[in-house]
């Protein structure tokens, strides 16, 4: 059995992604979690459920399951992090890599607005070697060590190392043309709100998600219900 769509059931990144209820650096949105964008998102992702338009695993898998799932040749069409191309053009891991394509995040009723983060890096107060932390600090943001992430996918920040990449892809290639949808992509970037408590409301949100994805809560139910613990979490 091929399916239609692959997305990952945990994690809260499709809603937001979705239907856009997620603004940078912006806190108070636990109301427009249960708009028409946000009940469009999770209609969509329970309707393809309810119709086997996706494996019956989903709720439960992650990313690393879904990209799995696809590189098997199981399902039509999945998103993913950019670090993770390498595997789908890898012989030992996809069987599918001569014949995938790749396209811009699509729309919803709120826009294009893509779910995204980047490593970052600190250094503690109480490192012990604090030189040492800085040429490590130093190494891990270098222009080499972008090159090596890119090389496997990751979209690089430095744009120097940006044209690097791009200049040594073959031009109409999937990887030029990757490159190009990358940067479209950037545009459309929503990133988490720099907030200590962030991975309570990511857990809020994915389980009731999940609970309307399988059944368990109407849409409506499990929307009021990630609005009202992300209230309660920020508040």
């Amino acid at each position: 059995m091929v399916s239609l769509l692959l997305l990952p059931g945990r994690d809260e990144g499709w809603l937001f992604g979705d239907a856009g209820a997620l603004k940078n650096d912006d806190l108070p949105f636990a109301a427009r979690v249960e708009d028409d964008a946000g009940r469009w998102a999770l209609g969509l992702l329970v309707g393809l459920y309810a119709q086997a338009a996706a494996p019956p695993q989903t709720p439960d898998w992650h990313y690393d399951e879904v990209a799995k799932c696809f590189r098997e040749g199981r399902a039509a069409m999945t998103t993913d992090w950019p670090g993770g191309f390498y595997t789908y053009r890898d012989a030992e891991l996809s069987r599918v890599r001569e014949v995938f394509d790749v396209s811009l995040y699509p729309a919803g009723p709120a826009g294009r607005h893509v779910y995204a983060g980047s490593h970052t890096f600190a250094i503690p107060l109480t490192v012990r070697d604090r030189p040492a932390a800085v040429d490590l600090l130093r190494f891990l943001t270098s222009d080499a060590s972008q090159l090596l992430e890119a090389s496997r996918g990751s979209l690089p920040t430095r744009p120097r190392v940006l044209r690097q990449v791009r200049a040594e892809s073959d031009p109409g290639s999937l990887r030029a043309r990757r490159w190009t949808l990358l940067e479209q992509t950037a545009d459309a970037a929503l990133f988490p709100p720099a907030f200590a408590r962030w991975p309570e409301i990511e857990e809020a949100i994915w389980r009731s998600a999940r609970a309307a994805i399988i059944g368990e809560l109407s849409v409506d139910y499990a929307l009021a219900q990630m609005a009202e613990r992300i209230r309660r979490v920020v508040g």
